[in-house]
């Protein structure tokens, strides 16, 4: 992949075409679902016995808007701008796009297979691009919500084969990879933190939040279905938190939302939503029934949408609006 000499993202549509095929996607979806050991040390909260409903009443579950093509339209990853758009990355179609609250598409930018996105303190629209497994090298971009036209720009230059995105409150960005041996920090200059890189040694990581000064990571390829909780102030002090372990069959967690009380986290390869309590460890099913869920949030800033009201994206190429109680 290049870059134009202004630093931008050149437009996907005048590139050679990269693709993937349904069946170069569905190879893919094997090797994400591999086994590959979890880092040792994990906590013993949790609960390793086998996840069960949540309790209470059964949230309401439907598609939100448009549906794409299942595996080619395939949505890897949502956030809010907070000024009423929820921004969706199509990894195959090379393009974030914006909805509003009524799921109307309001704008579409061309990004090289978008991974993770997330909102910068300055209120940019933050992309991982070369999040598909054919990439050979990611970067991240950031464009400005707000432009009637927005033009993605450079922001870094990552190691390829990179997906996860979250941002903390200093403009700090951590990007995730599949194959990647530790969680990446760029600093807001787009700069990497190599020494907090180093420290935060979690190998295949996925999914990342962060809330409380505190990255929340997965690892979807792991034979347990565990959260890692690395402190952004001393990441070397990272420990799992075990939800399952062998011989039950591991979740495949991919991306998550953190809140006060709770974790949020989409099982990839269980098709659910899980809620875990953030104080006991427990965890349980909120919603099934969802092919290859990639990502989960929490809306905010988004219409007459709150924070019971949870979004969800999926490699069936649906986003869904699961309204909890």
């Amino acid at each position: 992949m290049t870059t134009t000499p202004s630093g931008r993202e050149p437009n996907p549509r005048t590139r050679p075409a990269r693709r993937l095929t349904a069946s170069a996607a569905a190879l893919a979806l094997a090797l994400v679902t591999a086994a590959v050991p979890a880092a040792a040390g994990a906590s013993p909260l949790g609960s390793l016995a086998p996840l069960t409903p949540c309790d209470g009443p059964a949230p309401r579950v439907a598609t939100f808007g448009e549906a794409g093509t299942p595996v080619l339209g395939w949505r890897e990853n949502l956030a809010f701008d907070g000024r009423g758009r929820m921004w969706v990355t199509s990894l195959l179609g090379d393009r974030v796009e914006a909805f509003d609250s009524t799921g109307h598409r309001v704008a579409s930018v061309p990004v090289v297979a978008p991974g993770g996105v997330a909102v910068t303190p300055a209120g940019e629209v933050a992309v991982v691009t070369g999040a598909s497994p054919t990439s050979t090298r990611s970067t991240i971009v950031a464009f400005d919500p707000d432009a009637a036209d927005p033009i993605p720009r450079l922001v870094a230059t990552v190691p390829a084969g990179k997906n996860g995105l979250a941002v903390d409150a200093d403009g700090n960005m951590y990007t995730t990879g599949v194959l990647a041996p530790t969680v990446i920090k760029v600093r807001p200059d787009g700069s990497i933190d190599e020494e907090w890189s180093a420290r935060a040694a979690i190998v295949g990581s996925n999914g990342i939040a962060i809330r409380d000064r505190t990255a929340f990571v997965t690892v979807t390829t792991s034979v347990d279905t565990a959260v890692h909780e690395v402190p952004l102030d001393d990441p070397a002090a990272s420990r799992a938190t075990a939800l399952t372990r062998p011989p039950a069959l591991p979740r495949g967690l991919d991306d998550l939302a953190v809140t006060d009380r709770a974790i949020y986290a989409v099982a990839f390869t269980g098709g659910e939503v899980l809620r875990i309590d953030r104080a006991s460890g427990a965890a349980c099913v909120l919603a099934g029934g969802i092919p290859a869920p990639t990502s989960v949030r929490v809306a905010e800033g988004f219409g007459g949408f709150g924070p019971t009201d949870l979004f969800v994206t999926s490699a069936d190429g649906s986003t869904r609006h699961i309204a909890t109680t």
